[in-house]
């Protein structure tokens, strides 16, 4: 059970076609997902969101 989820609306390049990635948060990851059936899953740890979040800031500005 996660502790924290958000849905966001986002394209899929290989579907072309509009999808909800589920993202979810629990103590040591946090879990992608762009179909929503954790068929393709991509699991995250710390370190990773960490690197994520940084380019995500320098993106954002």
């Amino acid at each position: 059970m996660s502790d924290q989820h958000l849905t966001l609306s986002v394209a899929c390049e290989v579907h072309d076609a509009p999808r909800h990635l589920i993202a979810t948060q629990d103590r040591d990851h946090l879990t992608l997902d762009l179909h929503a059936d954790e068929c393709c899953a991509i699991r995250i740890n710390r370190q990773s969101a960490d690197a994520l979040v940084k380019l995500l800031w320098n993106w954002l500005g």
